[in-house]
């Protein structure tokens, strides 16, 4: 299942770059080599071109940064 991969990636991620409980909602998960917060517009950039390796354009407009986020976040709840 790959959302297990993914819970397996964060848990990595958090022994290697451990955050403080009282710093947790203000510290970004996804950083730039200099550990500053990716912007929105890149993060978008990135997310549409890697749809386009499998998806046609007319389909990559049905998606958005945020469906991803939604069932990413479900997906990682099912899977404990």
């Amino acid at each position: 299942m790959r959302s297990e991969g993914t819970a397996r990636a964060l848990r990595e991620l958090e022994l290697v770059l451990p955050v403080e409980e009282a710093r947790r909602s203000s510290t970004p998960l996804c950083v730039d080599g200099a550990g500053r917060c990716l912007k929105g517009n890149f993060v978008r950039r990135i997310f549409k071109d890697s749809l386009r390796t499998f998806k046609n354009d007319q389909d990559v407009k049905k998606f958005s940064t945020h469906s991803f986020r939604i069932t990413l976040g479900c997906k990682l709840k099912a899977a404990g």
